[in-house]
C-alpha cells in the first residue's frame, strides 16, 4: 500500500504500511562419501518450516523550495517475528543405520526504526561552475533477541539437550552516518563528484549465558568519482573509494556453540573491513536501455574476516572455531555487463542481461604466514536474465541463471584443502496482473535441482537442498 498526499505544489507526504505473512517449508539430503570406496558413510537429512510476521510503516515528507532546493525527511519502523523449527535424521556407516534426531527450535525477533535527513541545492562554485551540493544525515537503531533451544532423541529414544544458555542473545546496534557530496562538470563532458561518508557505530550484544561484548567505532570513507562523455553513447568512468564491510550481527555476539565435530564462537571483537577501491570502465549504451561494460577492479582491504580454527577446546578435544579479521588482503578482477532489448532481433518484449566476472585475490595468513587466496574465494562469477514484459497482457516472467565457480579453502595447511565445485542454478519467476491493483506472483528456485558438492582429501560431501516453490497474491493502493 503507498498512500500519498500532495500539500500544494511544493510538499508531498507519502505513508507506506506493509504488512507480510509467510510460511516456508525447505528439505535438503548432505551424503558424506568415502573418495577412495565410494561407499557413503553419512547421511543428514533435514527438514525445515519457518514463518515469518512482518510489519513495517514508514513516513516521507518531500519539500521543493523556490529556489529548487529540495529537502526529505524519512522515518520508519519495522518488527519481524520469525518462528524456525528443523529435524535432522542422522544415518551412518554404510548400510546407512539410523543413528539419531536432532530438533531445533529458533524464535527471533528483530525491530528496526530509522530516521533520516537528506537536502540538495544548486551552488555558484569558482569560476560560475554550477554545482549540485548533497548533505544528509541517517540514524539507525536494531534490536534483536534469539531464543534457541537444540536437543537430539538417540536410536533408543534417550533425550538430550545439546544447546546452551550462550545460543541465544540478544543485541543492540545503533549507526549513525553523515554525508556530503558535490557533483559539477567541467566542459560539459567531465563530471566530477566528491563525496565524504562518516559512519559512527555503537553496539552491545549479550548472550544468555553472560557473555558480553560491545563495538564501538568510527570510520571516514572519502571518495571521488569521475564521469567522461565522448558522445555517440560512449563514456568512461573511474573512481575511488574507502568503503566498509560489516560483519553479520550473529558474528558479532560472543556466542559458544557445540557441534558434532567442532565448537564454534562469535566474536565481539571483530571490526568492519576497510577496503581502498579503485574501479574504471568503459560503456556503450545502445537504444534506449540497453549497453555493454568492461571493468577492472582493484581492491586493498584491511581487516577481512574470515571463520578459522583458534585453538582446541581442553574439556572436549574439539577444534575451535571462530570469525576473526586476518591481515591485509588484495582483490582484482575484471567485469563485462551487457544488457540488450531483443527487438532488433524481432523479438518483442524481450529484455536480456548478463554479468561475468573473473577474480583473484591474495592474503598473508595471519596463523602460517604463508600467501594464499582469500577463503572460499570463487575464480569467476557469472549470471544471466531473459525478462519478458507485455503491458498489453498484464504479463512479466524471468527465467535466470547464476553461476558460482569452484571454491577453495588453504586455511589449514595441515589438513587436505577444501574444494567446493562449481555450482549453476537456474530460477523462474512469474507476474500475472489480474484487474488493477491486484496481481498474481510466483517462482521456483533451483528448478533443475542442483546439487552442491564439496571435497576434502578423501571425504566428499553432497548437499541437496531441493526446489523452492513460491506463490502469492499482491494488492496495492
Amino acid at each position: 500500500m503507498n498512500l500519498a498526499y500532495e500539500i500544494g505544489k511544493r510538499d508531498k507526504v507519502t505513508f507506506k504500511p506493509y504488512l507480510l505473512n509467510q510460511k516456508e517449508e525447505k528439505s535438503k539430503e548432505k551424503t558424506i562419501f568415502n573418495l577412495t570406496t565410494g561407499v557413503p558413510k553419512s547421511k543428514n537429512v533435514e527438514s525445515e518450516d519457518k514463518e515469518q510476521n512482518l510489519e513495517s510503516y514508514s513516513l516521507e515528507w518531500q519539500h521543493q523550495f523556490i529556489s529548487g532546493s529540495n529537502l526529505k525527511l524519512f522515518s520508519s519502523y519495522s518488527r519481524n517475528d520469525e518462528d524456525k523449527d528443523k529435524k535432522i535424521d542422522q544415518y551412518k556407516n554404510a548400510t546407512m543405520t539410523f543413528n539419531k534426531n536432532i530438533f531445533e527450535n529458533e524464535e527471533k525477533k528483530d525491530t528496526e526504526t530509522v530516521l533520516s535527513a537528506d537536502y540538495k541545492t544548486l551552488i555558484s562554485g569558482a569560476f560560475d561552475i554550477e554545482q549540485l551540493l548533497s548533505m544528509g544525515i541517517k540514524y539507525r537503531h536494531k534490536n534483536r533477541n534469539v531464543d534457541k533451544l537444540v536437543y537430539e532423541i538417540s536410536n533408543t529414544g534417550t533425550k538430550k539437550i545439546i544447546s546452551i544458555p550462550d545460543d541465544s542473545y540478544t543485541l543492540r546496534e545503533s549507526i549513525l552516518a553523515v554525508y556530503i557530496m558535490d557533483e559539477f562538470s567541467i566542459l560539459e563532458k567531465f563530471i566530477i563528484t566528491p563525496g565524504l561518508r562518516v559512519e559512527i557505530t555503537d553496539g552491545e550484544y549479550t548472550t544468555s549465558g553472560g557473555r558480553f561484548g560491545k563495538g564501538d567505532f568510527t570510520d571516514w570513507n572519502p571518495s571521488l568519482h569521475a564521469l567522461f562523455k565522448f558522445g555517440e553513447g560512449y563514456q568512461l568512468r573511474a573512481s575511488t573509494a574507502r568503503t566498509i564491510g560489516r560483519p553479520p550481527f550473529k558474528d558479532k555476539v560472543p556466542t559458544r556453540s557445540e557441534k558434532t565435530d567442532r565448537i564454534e564462537e562469535g566474536n565481539s571483537d571483530l571490526k568492519a573491513s576497510k577496503s581502498m577501491n579503485y574501479e574504471a570502465s568503459i560503456e556503450k549504451y545502445i537504444g534506449n536501455s540497453g549497453f555493454i561494460s568492461v571493468g577492472a577492479f582493484y581492491k586493498d582491504v584491511r581487516d577481512i574476516v574470515e571463520k578459522q580454527q583458534i585453538g582446541i577446546d581442553t574439556s572436549t578435544g574439539k577444534s575451535i572455531y571462530k570469525p576473526v579479521n586476518v591481515s591485509e588482503a588484495t582483490i582484482k578482477g575484471m567485469e563485462l555487463e551487457l544488457k540488450l532489448n531483443l527487438y532488433f532481433l524481432g523479438i518483442k518484449d524481450f529484455t536480456f542481461a548478463g554479468n561475468y566476472t573473473v577474480l583473484d585475490s591474495e592474503v598473508k595468513d595471519p596463523n602460517t604466514g604463508v600467501t594464499r587466496s582469500l577463503k572460499d574465494q570463487p575464480k569467476n562469477l557469472a549470471n544471466a536474465v531473459l525478462r519478458y514484459n507485455s503491458n498489453k497482457l498484464g504479463l512479466s516472467a524471468s527465467l535466470g541463471v547464476n553461476y558460482i565457480g569452484e571454491k577453495i579453502d588453504q586455511t589449514d595447511p595441515a589438513k587436505p584443502k577444501k574444494v567446493e565445485k562449481a555450482y549453476t542454478q537456474w530460477d523462474l519467476s512469474v507476474n500475472k496482473t489480474l484487474f488493477k491493483y491486484a496481481s498474481l506472483f510466483g517462482s521456483v528456485t533451483n528448478i533443475f535441482n542442483e546439487k552442491r558438492e564439496k571435497t576434502e582429501g578423501l571425504r566428499t560431501e553432497k548437499e541437496e537442498s531441493g526446489r523452492t516453490f513460491f506463490i502469492g497474491l499482491r494488492y496495492e493502493i
